[in-house]
């Protein structure tokens, strides 16, 4: 499935060649908290990957940032931005010209201000952002640094990351390996100076098939990172190393099982770097505040998997949880989840913290539709409490603009906290840094976990910074909308004249009127377009056309819409422009690769027939032997900026026939049918047709599952649904040509006869 060779995406993994890494650990002025500066390691944008700075300035001062990139090859590249106060700021890279590709960057608050940094990366941008990771960055390097996590062999890719940002010394590194089950394996090497080097795991022997930890020690300062991917690179995650063992970590998130369509797996990870052996204790705490405590036995020199999904009393659960052992260790927390019937198709990892804060900062967050890919985000920020008091939290939420607010929650003792960001209208459609702090200056851990696409299919987490630092008090978000055009900005007084109005501040809960009849079908696409249907008018006329807000926050345009007065006029449809969207049975294939009369020659000649004072037209485009997996989604994609009114889609014989399990073909179908509705495009999906005579069984029992999940797909999407199986009645053979598979002519002449029928039922404009 992957679009882009293993050999092109190492690319972004190889050693850098920088002019001036030397100074990515120059020694910089000391600040209140040393976060006047900071360093991301990993980074790419490219073909294959895109690569966001998110930059948090709490601050009641606007800030200058300067980020500095230094690529692969070539000279480093710099920009310097203005961070307004009490603001969040999003750095795409691929706006640098040129742009860096694979670059490790420096962050530096020009005026010497703290600031919080953390990086996005997002891959597959055509596939609307398969996968991503997030992290932190470090304010310093190190001579020693520890990974808990790590896996290669089996499904997992992993690479261990190294920077020596020294421009005159040589690192010369020792990687100690601390397997499950064996004994520590070693690698050394040297780094020179200004240079990253790659090591991917499945080029060392000891480690080529194994569960490890890592060790790192070094005789000069340098950074490291781990990446692992899955899955053809759709999936994976990333973290920065520690820079020390400790007997004490803490973790906000966790969760376990959920539903048959969502499930997540959590795993915990320990290293034991130590010559002994000893038992760690975990407590973890969940929502409904009840503990489970599990002792975990930990090797001497070893790294330790612990699955949490397979301890008793954590079945089904979401928890925070503390690591105590009686010497320092390493610990992260992995997790993965099964989303749509695709098992791990994403997942995140982060380190634990050893020691809990009074106050913690995050740069990333959103919420809904961020931009022109359609992926809806959603935020959830991870709290414990391990107190032995109540919690009272203060979340300060900063957007892009300068504005923002705060919201209030106490927290039970020993309980974990989620806080879901969706429920906040002023967060719609819009990304944001925050601030979590303890009103009672009680400390706690914090961390935020995004997610986005259909059912989640790809998501990063995140532990806070601990801050110590100025909070500010942000300007209240203004959620008065604005509208700027309606367009078209007229129809009929029946209704049923879907228009697009564009301005300012909508969001996920707008609501649309016009002349005070409320619209029907709203889909608020992002914070700047809405997609609604006009409803009957018992007047014509100009009319204002309003968009309210949560709490009653209204925008008017007045005269923005005209209902037209009507007209002694035949009946109408709103599918008078139709692409008919598949395989062999959308081209009019028939026995032996003979090609017919197909539907939508049919379909067009019944529609002109009932709609004499409209120009009708359907558009064929069948491709034989296409897959909805294959080239289709695309092949559609490159079609929808027709003037096309109606898109009918029937696609996915090749794909069951092909070995393809319907639940893969049913997310192709429902990607297909999400991108036309995006593109502002009525929908009909429609089931496969059925097959006769002695069929191949498996394919039939498959043909059967699949229309099965067409159907929820229809429900979910609110889309019209034709089913195929219906319109050929209890006889399939005689609508069904010989091969068995393809349509004859009277089947070619029910399945347009069926499609007619659906067209004047939903699409139908009666005067």
């Amino acid at each position: 499935m992957s679009l882009y060779s293993l050999s092109r995406w190492r690319v972004t993994l190889v050693a850098l060649e920088v002019v001036c890494v030397g100074c990515l650990l120059a020694p910089a002025t000391a600040r209140a908290q040393g976060y006047s500066r900071w360093i991301l390691a990993e980074g790419a944008d490219n073909a294959f990957f895109e690569e966001d700075v998110l930059i948090a300035n709490p601050n009641p001062t606007d800030a200058q940032v300067k980020l500095t990139f230094f690529p692969e090859v070539g000279d480093p590249v710099d920009r310097t931005v203005t961070v307004k106060a009490t603001s969040r700021y999003t750095f795409s890279v691929k706006e640098l010209d040129p742009r860096p590709g694979s670059a490790s960057a420096v962050i530096e608050c020009l005026g010497g201000c703290d600031i919080v940094v953390e990086r996005s990366m997002y891959w597959r941008p055509d596939n609307h952002r398969r996968g991503g990771h997030n992290s932190q960055g470090v304010t310093s390097g190190a001579k020693k640094w520890y990974l808990a996590e790590g896996s290669s062999g089996g499904i997992f890719t992993t690479f261990i990351l190294y920077i020596n940002p020294s421009l005159t010394d040589t690192a010369h590194v020792t990687s100690t390996f601390l397997r499950d089950g064996l004994p520590p394996a070693t690698l050394t090497f040297n780094i020179p100076p200004g240079r990253r080097k790659t090591l991917p795991a499945y080029e060392v022997p000891a480690i080529a098939n194994a569960n490890f930890s890592t060790v790192v020690d070094s005789d000069v300062d340098i950074v490291v990172e781990r990446a692992m991917y899955w899955g053809e690179y759709e999936a994976g995650h990333e973290s920065v190393a520690v820079k020390a063992p400790s007997p004490e970590w803490y973790f906000a998130e966790g969760s376990t099982g959920a539903s048959p369509l969502f499930d997540f797996q959590t795993y915990l990870l320990i290293g034991n770097p130590n010559a002994s052996e000893f038992d760690a204790v975990v407590t973890f705490f969940k929502d409904n505040g009840e503990q489970v405590v599990h002792n975990v036995p930990l090797k001497a020199n070893s790294r330790t998997t612990v699955f949490v999904d397979a301890i008793p009393g954590l079945e089904s659960t979401s928890f925070s949880f503390k690591v105590i052992a009686p010497q320092p260790v390493i610990a992260e927390r992995a997790m993965y989840w099964t989303s749509n019937g695709i098992v791990w198709v994403d997942g995140h990892n982060t380190p634990g913290v050893t020691a809990l804060a009074p106050k913690w900062g995050f740069a990333e967050g959103g919420e809904g539709r961020l931009d022109a890919s359609a992926v809806s985000y959603d935020s959830f920020f991870l709290v414990a409490n391990a107190n032995a008091a109540p919690l009272p939290l203060k979340f300060t939420f900063m957007l892009e603009d300068g504005t923002g607010f705060a919201f209030r929650h106490t927290i039970p003792a020993n309980t974990r906290y989620t806080l879901g960001t969706s429920q906040f209208p002023e967060l719609s459609h819009q990304k944001f840094a925050t601030f979590v702090e303890s009103e009672d200056g009680q400390p706690f851990v914090a961390e935020r976990a995004m997610y986005w696409g259909e059912l989640y299919y790809g998501g990063h987490a995140s532990t806070g910074t601990p801050w110590t630092g100025v909070i500010g008090v942000p300007a209240p978000v203004n959620l008065t909308p604005v509208i700027s055009t309606v367009t078209p900005s007229s129809g009929s007084t029946a209704g049923n004249t879907r228009v697009t109005i564009t301005g300012t501040r909508f969001t996920e809960l707008s609501t649309v009127a016009f002349g005070g009849i409320p619209a029907r079908d709203v889909e608020v696409f992002d914070s700047t377009i809405i997609r609604a249907t006009t409803a009957p008018s018992p007047t014509f006329g100009p009319i204002p056309v309003t968009v309210t807000n949560p709490g009653n926050q209204t925008g008017t345009l007045a005269g923005g819409f005209t209902y037209e007065k009507p007209a002694p006029v035949e009946p109408t449809t709103r599918a008078d422009h139709t692409l008919s969207f598949g395989d062999s049975i959308t081209y009019g294939t028939t026995a032996h690769d003979h090609v017919t009369t197909g539907y939508p020659q049919r379909l067009q000649d019944l529609l002109a027939a009932k709609y004499p004072t409209q120009t009708i037209n359907v558009d064929r485009s069948g491709i034989p032997g296409e897959r909805a997996t294959g080239g289709g989604r695309s092949r559609l994609n490159s079609l929808l900026s027709g003037g096309h009114d109606l898109v009918i889609i029937l696609e996915g014989i090749n794909d069951l026939n092909g070995g393809i399990s319907p639940s893969s073909v049913a997310n192709a179908l429902r990607q297909m049918v999400q991108n036309a509705k995006a593109a502002g495009k009525l929908v009909i999906l429609s089931s496969l047709t059925p097959t006769a005579g002695d069929y191949d069984a498996d394919v039939q029992a498959a043909i059967v599952e699949l229309n099965n999940l067409i159907n929820q797909i229809a429900s979910s999407e609110n889309v019209p649904r034709v089913d195929m199986f219906s319109a050929f009645g209890g006889n399939p053979d005689a609508f069904v040509s010989t091969d068995n598979l393809h349509p004859n002519d009277a089947g070619y002449q029910r399945m347009a006869q069926a499609f007619y029928g659906k067209i004047l039922e939903r699409f139908e404009i009666v005067p």
